[in-house]
């Protein structure tokens, strides 16, 4: 009996502090994620967007263009995702996109660079 409490303890201990396999991220979370030189960040935002700022070592695959599913299908489905767009709505779509197409790690950035960027988060230009 007293191992099997230990085993809770030390399971539900090492649940807490851990990163999720997949979930929805705030600006903090985020960037500890991508600080992973293995995730893959991905800008769903158009290139116009995208010149006016983006997270570092973004690569932009705009939602709204024809290619979307075959560039993002085109990626590494066994490491980690990150994905943001402007406030969240196109990430989070994509999000669930990757999710429902055999990405096994997939993070959205909760709101956006806009929220990155009030957190105070570096950008490139």
């Amino acid at each position: 009996m007293k191992k099997l409490f230990y085993l809770i303890i030390i399971i539900g201990f090492t649940a807490c502090n851990s990163t999720p396999a997949s979930g929805v991220l705030g600006p903090e979370e985020f960037e500890k994620l991508i600080s992973d030189s293995n995730v893959q960040l991905v800008d769903v935002r158009t290139p116009m967007e995208f010149q006016q700022g983006y997270i570092e070592n973004a690569l932009l695959i705009d939602f709204y263009e024809e290619d979307f599913k075959s560039r993002v299908n085109n990626l590494d489905k066994n490491r980690p995702i990150a994905v943001y767009c402007a406030v969240g709505q196109r990430s989070y779509s994509a999000y669930e996109y990757l999710l429902e197409n055999g990405f096994k790690s997939v993070h959205h950035l909760d709101g956006g660079i806009n929220a990155w960027i009030a957190a105070r988060k570096p950008i490139q230009k």
